[in-house]
This record gives structure tokens, C-alpha cells and sequence, in this order.
């Protein structure tokens, strides 16, 4: 019987490991590392089509999931890429404007074959046009400190709005009060792109001295893929243990009665 226990044990503890393994993902490597290293091929461009989309669509020219990739991976490999926050996009045509990836994501491409992914970005350069379908873009270097720190709390306080665009635009352009209202601004929406001008700790003309504006806390919670999957290893472990634990009991209870039939 106590052969019998360890066995299973053993067994479950295998288990464990091998969900646990299986739930591991490959790190991934940074889109211009498989540029550069000729694993990689791609085209980017706008999201938006001015022939087809409504005009009056803005989610999706400038701002929000506005910047789409077309990425082919040239290896019999999978590959797993990641696209960082605050990288810079950079349009062939120099009267179309910058754009700032606001949102770092991670994804594979199968061997051989292309994935399609629309990445969030906003405007980094307020007076040039938008970016469309038919504008090519090269994948640039990170912006500089102030516009990553931004970039950073526009992803952490999914921020993919008007509200984080001005806020973008007041740390690469300057922009004031006078001239994000004529893009849509508010007294509503000032008050928060500042809030998120400060939680960045940037200076800008939006917010030229340091305010103090009470911040609310965010008490949500976001469920994300890694959240779920450390649930299923804990969940089997648990399993295990539970059961472990269930052998063990009548192993005891077993070895008891055997000596008190013995004593007997």
C-alpha cells in the first residue's frame, strides 16, 4: 500500500510539472530584432481607408487601434514577437505625422505564414495629416523619456482616447489648452489629460507647474491571459495536493486497522 501511495504521488507531481510546462510561453523577441536578424518581413500602414471608412469614425485614424501590420515570418519556426510601448512609427511621407505606439503587445507568427495585427497608436505630430491605408511606415526607435512616460501610463490607464491623444500631443507639440480645444478638448477632458500629464511626471504646457488633482483609484481588475493561466497551474496543483492528501488519510486509516487486527 505505501508503494502504491508514493507512486501516485510521484504520478501527480508529474502532472503538475507537465501543466505547469505546458502553460510556459517562449520569450519573445523584439520586432526589430527579427527585422534585423532576417527572420522577419513586413508591411505597416494607416488602419484607415479614406475610399471606404466613415470620416466621422475618429477611433481608428489617429488614435486608438489605428496602425495596422502585416507581418510574414520567413523561418519554419514559430515566432514570438513583441511590439514595444513608446516606439515610434515612422511615415515614408514626410507631410503625413508620427505615430506612438501606446500599447505594447505580444503575439506569434506560424512558420511561413503572416499575421495581421492593428496596434494602438496615436499622433505624434499635431499638424501633419493622418495616417492612411495607402501610407507606408517603417518601424523607428523609442521615443524619447518624456513620450515613453506617457505612452506608459496612457497602457496603464487604457487611456486610447481623446484624453491620452492631447496628452501626447502636449509633450511632443507643446500643445496648450487653446489649441487641443480646437481638436475636441473640454474642460471635462483637460482636467484629464493633465491628471495623466502628472502621474507621468511631465511638465508641459497643458500643465506648466506642478498641480495637485485628486486622483481616484482605480480598484479594477484586469483578467488577463498570464492571470488565467497561473489559475489552471495553481488549480492543479491544487488538485494534486487534495488528492495526495485523500491517499494519505486512508493509507493512515489502513495501516490503523491493520495493527489493531494484529493487536487483536
Amino acid at each position: 500500500m505505501k508503494q502504491i501511495f508514493v507512486l501516485f504521488s510521484v504520478f501527480i507531481h508529474c502532472q503538475c510539472l507537465a501543466q505547469f510546462h505546458k502553460l510556459e510561453r517562449p520569450t519573445p523577441i523584439p520586432f526589430n530584432e527579427g527585422i534585423e536578424r532576417g527572420l522577419l518581413s513586413y508591411t505597416l500602414t494607416g488602419a484607415y481607408n479614406r475610399e471606404s471608412d466613415e470620416i466621422a469614425y475618429m477611433d481608428g485614424i489617429h488614435y486608438g487601434k489605428c496602425m495596422l501590420l502585416t507581418i510574414t515570418n520567413k523561418t519554419d519556426s514559430t515566432i514570438y514577437v513583441k511590439i514595444e510601448n513608446g516606439r515610434l512609427l515612422i511615415p515614408e511621407d514626410s507631410s503625413v505625422q508620427n505615430m506612438l505606439v501606446t500599447q505594447e503587445v505580444v503575439f506569434s507568427v506560424q512558420p511561413e505564414q503572416k499575421n495581421i495585427i492593428r496596434l494602438y497608436a496615436m499622433c505624434a505630430e499635431l499638424h501633419d495629416d493622418i495616417p492612411c491605408s495607402d501610407v507606408n511606415f517603417l518601424y523607428g526607435g523609442m521615443a524619447d523619456s518624456s513620450l515613453i512616460k506617457i505612452a506608459a501610463v496612457i497602457e496603464k490607464t487604457f487611456s486610447q482616447n481623446i484624453i491620452g491623444q492631447h496628452a501626447v500631443w502636449a509633450v511632443a507639440n507643446n500643445a496648450d489648452s487653446g489649441e487641443v480645444s480646437r481638436y475636441g478638448a473640454n474642460a471635462n477632458t483637460l482636467k484629464l489629460t493633465k491628471i495623466l500629464l502628472i502621474e507621468a511626471g511631465v511638465i508641459t504646457a497643458l500643465n506648466p507647474v506642478i498641480e495637485v488633482i485628486p486622483v481616484a483609484e482605480n480598484k479594477s481588475v484586469e483578467v488577463t491571459k498570464d492571470a488565467i493561466e497561473i489559475s489552471k497551474t495553481v488549480f492543479f496543483m491544487s488538485i494534486g495536493s487534495v488528492i495526495a492528501f485523500i491517499i494519505m488519510f486512508f493509507y493512515f486509516i489502513f495501516r490503523k486497522t491493520n495493527q489493531n487486527n494484529t493487536q487483536a
